[in-house]
């Protein structure tokens, strides 16, 4: 007869009260010394070793010794654990080497953990995790380095893909194993970087499979649930509603190497579309959601419909947008959180306004005069954002009602902008401002207004470690665009040698950097101011020369000189020029306009700069 089949045993102590305590009390007095922690450890193992060799040892009364030092572990304070000293312990060894056979039962066992095991599973995980983040901030990234370099042994991390892979494979609709979410922990916090593969793209498209498997699970369901009611939120549910988020396979998307990847962009974009559609039910089910479930949900809105590609932008975008207006239209009198609530609102409406897509959604909603409510100067920031959203939907028309209006609410943004600090608040002033100078009401108001000298001032007198690449990108795309139709604005900044100085500087250093888009920037302004009038020069020049040249060979010849044709045979049709934003709308009119009609058009299909400059200027 086997214990199994003789009346229960007791499960012996391994964790004795005084040690207990002693670990209580250290979280107040925090007085555990590594050698005390080391001692108790040296106990745990002993009774332990004792119940194993006592030959009465069930199923049962292992897993509960294992929970039992794993839950003494656990109300360590994690940064005791980084102790050279502890982490080096056997104790810790044997909790590794607990990981592991978990895995090995998981995998060999072609069924699910018990409910006791998966609370181990997840204990562990949490001790080395807690041990990670709490990592000393002198030498952060060494501490959890030590960590991982504990866990991530060969057979160890073949056992963690083999589980990656065998979930992702066996997924027939949202996941309902709570170890998965615990695996996405493990791996996502302590096992970034580590090769599961030899190839790099392999090993991140297996994270990515890991990741797509927590969010669509019960438990992701669940801890919005918590988000929603307020309720106090484990380590597993800030992991799947924040941690996830910031890992989600969703800026590369469409050019991702598929043949690496354990999910089609069919199947990844399903799952979007079922979160957005789940979401839309949270927004409607009563009780009305908190303040911060509402921002919590709003921001996972706006990241899903930014997803490249998205085929299921046009169904849910309307939607999202109709409950936002909503909130603009009918505010609640009686609600506390009232300005907090608007403020968000539009915040979330200026972001999903930078989505091309979903401006176009916008613009045909005609939703100015739902903004301008929102415009007057007691309004605060209410105005600043309702103004940012304006810039971003008003058409033509709505714009030149009022340019000195518009412009004047950018100008006095700008008075924040100081060259020697970074301020983060200006970033949607100057990409919203950027915007508008496509309009030459409000270029011709900002010049009037001064603005001008704010730029150049900005730019010039900056302190370049302290000054943020987009600021300046967008600061040096306004002044160039200030420099079009407008021989004043331009022959100021020929003036400034020492702002040329400056932009020739953040030229090499983007280079240098391999900030692209800063370096068009900076490239653009320098031709326009610098570069642009000598080689109009030249090109009249060369002309000339041809002209003359043909003229005295025609002399020469006794010929009379044929009529020189108006366009030569490489000069173009149409020249489309657009901003960065409507880039997908300019390439399809492009495509019409050569592929339907016959048309021979130049396109900025690298953004305008450098040599591409010169090249539309010979070309045109």
């Amino acid at each position: 007869m086997t214990t199994e089949d003789t009346m229960p045993l007791m499960s012996p102590i391994m964790v004795n009260q005084i040690n207990l305590s002693a670990i209580q009390n250290d979280l107040i007095d925090d007085k555990l010394s590594s050698n005390d922690i080391c001692t108790m450890f040296n106990e745990f193992l002993l009774a332990f070793e004792h119940m194993e060799k006592s030959g009465e040892t069930t199923t049962n009364m292992f897993l509960d010794a294992v929970e039992e030092i794993a839950n003494a572990v656990l109300a360590i304070l994690p940064y005791k654990l980084l102790d050279p000293k502890v982490l080096a312990h056997p104790l810790i060894h044997f909790l590794n080497q607990m990981l592991v056979d978990i895995l090995s039962n998981w995998q060999t066992s072609q069924m699910r953990l018990n409910i006791q095991e998966s609370d181990i599973f997840l204990k562990i995980v949490l001790i080395f995790v807690h041990a990670a983040e709490h990592a000393s901030t002198t030498n952060a990234d060494a501490d959890r380095q030590r960590i991982t370099d504990l866990l991530v042994t060969k057979k160890f991390l073949s056992l963690v893909r083999q589980q990656i892979e065998d979930c992702a494979m066996h997924k027939y609709g949202t996941n309902d194993d709570p170890n998965i979410c615990t695996l996405g922990l493990l791996a996502i916090k302590l096992l970034q970087g580590s090769p599961f593969y030899h190839s790099m793209e392999r090993n991140a498209c297996l994270i990515d499979a890991l990741v797509l498997n927590c969010i669509d699970s019960y438990d992701y369901i669940q801890a919005v649930h918590q988000l929603q009611y307020g309720t106090t939120l484990t380590d597993i549910d800030r992991f799947l509603l924040f941690t996830c988020w910031e890992h989600m396979p969703v800026a590369s998307l469409p050019s991702q190497d598929w043949m690496n990847s354990l999910y089609k962009p069919g199947f990844v974009y399903n799952i979007y579309d079922e979160l957005l559609t789940g979401f839309e039910h949270a927004l409607d089910r009563p009780p009305p959601l908190t303040f911060s479930s509402l921002s919590y949900i709003f921001e996972r809105y706006q990241q899903l419909l930014n997803v490249p590609q998205l085929p299921s932008v046009d169904k849910h975008a309307p939607n999202i947008i109709d409950r936002l207006i909503k909130i603009l239209q009918s505010p609640s009198s009686n609600n506390p959180d009232d300005d907090a609530l608007i403020i968000l609102a539009l915040e979330t409406f200026y972001n999903l306004s930078k989505n091309s897509d979903i401006r176009a959604i916008m613009k045909k909603l005609h939703l100015t005069p739902l903004f301008k409510k929102y415009t007057p100067i007691e309004m605060g920031k209410k105005r600043k954002l309702a103004f940012l959203i304006l810039a971003e939907i008003m058409d033509e028309q709505e714009i030149n009602n009022d340019p000195s209006g518009i412009t004047s609410i950018f100008i006095d943004q700008l008075k924040q902008l100081n060259p020697n600090e970074y301020n983060p608040d200006l970033d949607n002033t100057l990409s919203s401002l950027q915007a508008l100078m496509q309009h030459e009401q409000i270029k011709n108001e900002f010049i009037k207004q001064d603005g001008l000298e704010r730029l150049i001032t900005f730019i010039r007198d900056g302190d370049p470690s302290k000054q943020s690449a987009k600021q300046l990108e967008d600061a040096l795309k306004i002044l160039w665009s200030c420099t079009f139709s407008n021989p004043e604005a331009l022959n100021k900044l020929k003036q400034d040698q020492a702002l040329m100085t400056r932009v020739n500087d953040i030229l090499e250093k983007s280079k240098q950097d391999g900030s692209s888009t800063l370096e068009k920037a900076a490239e653009g302004l320098i031709w326009k101011v610098e570069k642009e009038e000598k080689f109009l020069e030249e090109q009249a020049a060369e002309r000339e020369k041809k002209k003359q040249e043909k003229k005295r060979k025609a002399q020469e010849s006794g010929i009379e000189e044929e009529d020189e044709e108006e366009e030569e045979e490489s000069k173009y049709d149409l020249m489309i020029s657009y901003s960065w934003a409507d880039m997908d709308l300019a390439h399809r009119i492009f495509k019409h306009l050569t592929e339907n009609l016959g048309y021979k058009i130049w396109l900025d299909q690298e953004q305008m700069h450098g040599s591409t400059i010169q090249a539309m200027v010979r070309n045109y």
